[in-house]
């Protein structure tokens, strides 16, 4: 727990489920989820009161498998404001 506090980003490929409880793990971290999943929105929940497109990195599993390093480095780009941004979006739904 103390490493995902740490962290500025957090894997979150899906498990024997969509979704897996390091998503939620990481989002009370307070460390930006990056989720490597095709279906995951359809079984998050409450999406009609959580955007969390608005703070979590979405990889497609195709584009994954395809090439790793390139989707982390495009994560690992996104503009320091940008990430400010989701963290704080990220912390509004876990204070709320």
């Amino acid at each position: 727990a103390q490493q995902m506090m740490a962290a500025l980003f957090c894997l979150c490929p899906s498990g024997d489920t969509p979704t897996a409880r390091r998503l939620y793990d990481s989002i009370v971290a307070g460390c930006l989820p990056i989720v490597i999943s095709d279906t995951i929105i359809q079984h998050v929940p409450f999406p009609e009161t959580i955007d969390y497109e608005s703070f979590w990195f979405r990889i497609k599993k195709k584009e994954w498998i395809r090439n790793p390093g390139a989707e982390l480095d495009r994560v690992l780009a996104t503009p320091v404001e940008e990430i400010a941004r989701r963290q704080n979006q990220m912390a509004s739904y876990v204070s709320a």
